[in-house]
């Protein structure tokens, strides 16, 4: 029986919005989604997804606790793109807030800067509403204002010197902590008895408490763990 949803590609934007963006339906066999835990595809869990099962597409939440979903499902080799796209596009608008520009202005004219290149709505303008071949575009898009190889290795040392020294605040400090890689995330958790646990981006150089997310600048990392765990 044909599905009563519009396939993507003959949407209007509203229709989108409507059907896809708030992960109710597929994106390839226009079914109804499963709102579920997000324990059914990861190890642990991470908060609500919406899933296809049938498709085995599924995408995340905002703060992974809300029912705001962030795009509309998407299949192994879609997500794998978005997180390569994120890889790409999001340390150029990062590296405008650590010069000083406004977060929510730096993500804005970042959506802009997409939604022109892409030809798509502003509203449009997010990587988890984006399909493979936009994702494949957003990456192209970001190259040119990447560094030179020089730069990219002293990016890379600093990110070593960040896992470094949570890694020796943990020997020192009476806490666990666990390494791991979420969504082609580099993250850290880090845990102590009635303390709520504390996660670390080191790609994104950010601090999570529980769905709070905080700038934490690596020159004020260390003040910022030990003032949480002790």
């Amino acid at each position: 029986m044909e599905s009563i949803i519009p396939k993507f590609q003959d949407c209007t934007l509203h229709q989108r919005q409507q059907f896809y963006y708030n992960g109710h339906y597929c994106f390839y066999c226009r079914g109804l989604c499963d709102f579920v835990d997000s324990k059914e595809v990861y190890r642990e869990s991470y908060g609500m997804i919406y899933i296809c099962r049938p498709c085995q597409a599924w995408v995340n939440t905002h703060n992974n606790s809300s029912d705001h979903s962030l795009g509309f499902v998407a299949k192994k080799p879609l997500r794998a793109l978005r997180n390569l796209a994120h890889k790409w596009f999001d340390p150029l608008w990062e590296k405008k807030v650590s010069q000083g520009t406004k977060r929510k202005q730096a993500q804005s004219l970042a959506r802009q800067w997409m939604a022109g290149f892409l030809n798509i709505a502003i509203e449009e303008a997010h990587i988890g509403m984006c399909t493979e071949e936009q994702c494949l575009k957003i990456i192209e898009m970001c190259k040119p204002f990447y560094p030179t190889q020089d730069e990219k290795a002293q990016i890379t040392e600093q990110r070593r010197i960040k896992v470094e020294m949570i890694k020796f605040l943990a020997d020192t400090m009476d806490f666990t902590i666990k390494e791991f890689t979420l969504n082609g995330l580099h993250k850290i958790e880090m845990k102590k008895k009635d303390k709520e646990p504390f996660h670390y981006d080191v790609i994104k150089n950010q601090g999570y408490f529980g769905n709070k997310i905080t700038w934490v600048p690596i020159e004020d990392l260390q003040e910022t763990i030990t003032t949480h765990f002790s």
